[in-house]
């Protein structure tokens, strides 16, 4: 029997404890849902503009600075003008970025497409590979836990940053992750609880890439041809699909 990928969600806690989410019988969405658009401005910027080509990611950082990944290196933007970014001492970064994102205390990670991570705080840049421990593969997803661990997703696991020796080692099947798992995702929610999205190799499949929460803590995630929504419910969850067919 030919084998497919199953996705699956896990919630990590503060004990690094893990349980999967449970979802049931989708229903459609009612017209109380339906809210009123709030107008916006839409200005749009083009490579004469200094926009990199091949945009990958889109991130903030708390100083304000917008952070673009793309096939020619990290940018970021101030509002007014694109520069590309140049570790402290060095020239500027051009190898393509795949991944980027901010930490809680805002600190910028960076994903480069071949493998590696680059940790940007300010003026001072940590790097990490091979030597740090981390297998020579692109990064799925980093985020940090409810205690303040940082931890980070591959094709290899899940790993967490050792705040002293600054090593990564991986720790996907203590914390309850199953055997194998490819990381994809990881996000926290409003309790605290950290959220990861893996791969096993098993019969059925879900097609499943990323997901968000939304202000009220219900979790959204897309399908090929559809927006799923699921809402809490007391004890229960209620899976809710949005479809223009």
């Amino acid at each position: 029997m030919r084998k497919r990928r199953l996705f699956g969600i896990f919630i990590l806690a503060a004990a690094m404890t893990c349980q999967p989410g449970k979802l049931v019988a989708a229903q459609s969405p009612g017209s109380e849902d339906a809210r009123p658009l709030i107008p916006h401005v839409h200005t749009r910027w083009l490579v004469k503009d200094g926009v990199p080509p091949s945009i990958r990611g889109i991130a903030q950082t708390p100083d304000g600075w917008l952070w673009l990944a793309s096939s020619v290196g990290l940018f970021r933007f101030d509002g007014v003008k694109f520069t590309q970014y140049r570790q402290p001492g060095s020239a500027a970064m051009q190898g393509a970025v795949d991944k980027l994102g901010v930490l809680d205390d805002g600190t910028l990670w960076v994903s480069p497409r071949f493998g590696g991570l680059l940790l940007v705080r300010g003026d001072v840049v940590e790097e990490f590979g091979g030597k740090q421990g981390l297998p020579p593969m692109v990064i799925g997803a980093v985020a940090g836990d409810s205690a303040g661990r940082i931890l980070l997703g591959n094709g290899k696991g899940i790993f967490q940053l050792d705040a002293r020796s600054r090593r990564w080692h991986e720790i996907g099947e203590r914390a309850g992750l199953p055997k194998g798992s490819s990381i994809r995702h990881m996000l926290r929610d409003l309790r605290g609880g950290l959220w990861v999205l893996c791969t096993t190799t098993m019969v059925d499949s879900i097609a499943l890439n990323e997901y968000l929460f939304d202000r009220k803590g219900n979790i959204w995630f897309p399908q090929l041809n559809s927006l799923m929504r699921e809402q809490r419910e007391g004890k229960q969850a209620v899976l809710e699909a949005f479809s223009n067919r």
